[in-house]
């Protein structure tokens, strides 16, 4: 690329000029970050990036979205985009011996009635996330996670802050291109962003792919510019690339400046491709980058339409998965873990020891059972795995020198001193409900996900407000005030309006997600909406140890038994559980089942949705027909119920509806189906308020792209 002298902004005097400095800069990225060659120095880089952002500041209007300048991470995302695949990102099938590796190839060429060798792909199996990135013109437009397959999250600021992902393609294409890959973090990174994270005093991310997951999740994509991901394609989706090898469509995505994992490998025949998983496998140790497995994909595309997928499956590919890798290291100590319910778990702590990308200094030993069942003591050599690649676990005890020490159950909690209990005959408990670290447990488990979801509170926030004593129980969660979160280090305001307004949004969930987030014991989240459909409230369940009508009305629940119906009678003779139900009632926190009938008004029905609607998206319509429990499907079968039709429908489903015998209903019908359970004038204003909003910013786009237009006029 030729390189026109550049000293000062100044040398800068048109839109070409500017235009030339992108593409340069994009150029030497591609160098450093792609093919890991650099043709300038780093002080030289940062001296073109700063002119750049110079120029850009004097001429906001020039700004292209490829400019590396778009890497840094816009400001604040309100929420993710639900965005739907073109094509369905489906998994692959995984075997962990040869012998499956062998019966692959065998289906294979069954499948395709053919008896010759067989070319494959094979590739290492990268532990990150799956993203899709789209392409419009040889521009980057935008980066979908995998989600259900069908539907994800759009994270395109995140995924832009990648230095290796090119906003720009190295050659001019035209028309869409889809390519799908792994984003993950390297070991250097994903270490580095633990350090920072103990400093301070953060949770520790478990492995990488947690680490990449959590950051692509992040709301701030500046914060996410700083944690430097990483990104590797391997998977090229467009009708306009006329290229039937696998492996050469790799190289094709290469030189358009996309980051293909160097150690791929087109394969004559499965017998070289069982070799190559061999290597791989002895290599993973030595990669810069997590992998767990090898992914073999036959070569030809042909092949592969052909061959084409179940409803889970790609059927032309398979992932050989590596044995959980094991490490030898000495137990040097064991410490006591309090759990949520007060339950205590030996933790061993081990000489430091490199295991599946991160290095392990502690394991779990599970009970007091498991320790004697291992034969294991303080001073022992021991063997340790993770299971499933991310719990660290002591599988064997290798050699017991004469001077190892008996591991010695305690006899009171390690965090407030109560005297413990038995807890059947292998655990432990802490009775003491005010126990510091149970009460922060509680509270986390309260605010999760699957509980009552207060999303913009998280364990470290809960921390500082238990230390700061504004709150010591779940109800003190809803007298919170703007006031109270001012002082917490690190949180600005606008942060402490998203807590609020989640606070609030949580008063309004099912009432199975409050039992559930109570956190009584064996009562999981199944459990929790079988008992709120036999109840019209909690407060039914505040007398239960007084109500043996109730006790055997809960008895009789498909998957409720002594053991169960005893934790929860044990947990509401406690008074201060009792006055809790109460006074979240009183705060304004729904504890009423009756919205439990509504859930199952869909049960057993799915629903397919064609065409525009008026007020309602597509994936707020598969969040009510799951709401109300029924299924959402993104194609028609022999197991659709309802084909819901809008204005413009295609002409596929319509047709697919008429071959399979399914009811068709238009939006109206669908409206009425659903009025009685779902505020419509409330889905009619946020459906308007997002019609506002894109205008607006479709309208701000126009003037951008005029201005741009005026400005390219003048040269």
């Amino acid at each position: 690329m030729e390189n026109k002298k550049i000293e000062s902004p100044k040398d800068i005097k048109n839109f070409e000029d500017y235009k030339h400095l992108v593409d340069l800069l994009n150029f030497y990225s591609y160098k450093y970050y792609v093919e890991s060659a650099p043709v300038v120095s780093d002080r030289e880089y940062d001296r073109l990036f700063e002119i750049l952002k110079k120029v850009e500041e004097e001429h906001p209007d020039w700004i292209l979205k490829y400019s590396p300048t778009q890497k840094v991470g816009s400001d604040l995302i309100d929420e993710f985009r639900k965005v739907s695949h073109s094509v369905p990102m489906l998994s692959m099938d995984n075997t962990y011996n040869f012998n499956e590796v062998i019966e692959f190839d065998r289906r294979i060429k069954r499948l395709l009635s053919i008896e010759e060798d067989l070319e494959y792909t094979v590739e290492p199996k990268i532990d990150g996330v799956a993203i899709s990135l789209i392409y419009e013109d040889s521009v980057f437009k935008r980066a979908i996670t995998r989600g259900d397959g069908f539907v994800g999250d759009d994270v395109s600021e995140n995924v832009k802050t990648i230095k290796s992902l090119p906003l720009k393609l190295l050659k001019e294409l035209k028309g869409r291109l889809e390519v799908r890959g792994e984003i993950f973090f390297k070991y250097d990174d994903f270490y580095r962003l633990n350090k920072e994270r103990e400093k301070k005093g953060e949770t520790l991310f478990a492995n990488p792919r947690n680490a990449a997951s959590g950051t692509l999740k992040l709301l701030d994509p500046k914060e996410v510019a700083k944690r430097n991901l990483s990104l590797f394609v391997y998977y090229l989706i467009s009708e306009e690339v006329n290229i039937n090898s696998h492996y050469e469509r790799l190289q094709f995505l290469k030189s358009l400046g996309l980051p293909v994992i160097e150690e791929v490998k087109k394969l004559n025949n499965i017998k070289e491709v069982i070799e190559y998983c061999k290597i791989l496998e002895q290599k993973r140790e030595n990669l810069s980058y997590p992998i767990d497995g090898a992914v073999i994909k036959v070569d030809r595309v042909d092949y592969q339409e052909k061959l084409g997928s179940t409803a889970k499956d790609y059927r032309w590919v398979v992932a050989y998965k590596f044995e959980a890798e094991k490490k030898q290291t000495k137990l040097i100590d064991v410490e006591f873990s309090l759990g949520r319910l007060g339950t205590i778990t030996p933790i061993a702590i081990l000489e430091p020891v490199h295991l599946a990308g991160t290095t392990v200094t502690r394991a779990s030993l599970h009970n007091f059972d498991e320790i004697e069942r291992l034969d294991v003591a303080i001073g022992d050599i021991v063997l340790v795995q993770k299971s499933g690649e991310i719990i660290p676990q002591i599988v064997g005890v290798v050699e017991r020198p004469k001077d190892r020490k008996k591991i010695i159950p305690p006899e009171k909690c390690p965090v407030c001193g109560a005297k413990l209990e038995k807890d059947g005959d292998v655990y432990l408990r802490c009775p003491n409900p005010k126990c510091p670290d149970k009460i922060y447990k509680a509270i986390v488990h309260f605010i999760s996900k699957d509980a009552v979801n207060i999303e913009f509170l998280g364990p470290q926030i809960v921390k500082m407000l238990i230390d700061y004593g504004k709150i010591s129980d779940i109800v003190d969660l809803y007298k919170l005030k703007f006031e109270d979160l001012l002082f917490l280090e690190g949180i600005k305001e606008k942060s402490i309006k998203n807590i609020l307004n989640s606070i609030e949004k949580s008063k309004k969930v099912p009432a199975y997600k409050i039992l559930f987030g109570l956190g009584i014991k064996n009562i999981g989240e199944k459990l929790s909406k079988q008992i709120c459909g036999e109840i019209s409230s909690l407060k039914e369940l505040v007398n239960i140890d007084k109500d043996p009508l109730l006790q055997a009305k809960i008895l009789n629940l498909p998957d409720v038994g002594e053991i169960v119906l005893n934790s929860l009678i044990e947990y509401f003779r406690d008074e201060d559980n009792k006055k809790r139900i109460l006074e979240l009632e009183k705060l304004g926190v729904n504890i009423s089942c009756k919205e439990h009938d509504k859930k199952d008004i869909f049960k057993g029905k799915r629903f397919v949705f064609t065409g525009e609607l008026s007020f309602i998206t597509r994936d707020k319509a598969k969040e009510i027909v799951e709401e109300l429990g029924g299924e959402f499907s993104e194609s028609v079968s022999s197991k659709t119920t309802y084909l819901v039709v809008g204005l413009s429908p295609g002409k596929t489903k319509l047709q697919a509806a008429d071959k399979y015998k399914v009811k068709k209903i238009d939006e109206n019908e669908f409206l009425d189906m659903i009025k009685d359970y779902i505020d419509l004038e409330a889905l009619k204003k946020e459906y308007n308020s997002r019609k506002i909003t894109s205008k607006v910013n479709k309208k701000k786009q126009e003037t951008k792209n005029n201005q741009k237009g005026e400005q390219l006029s003048l040269f």
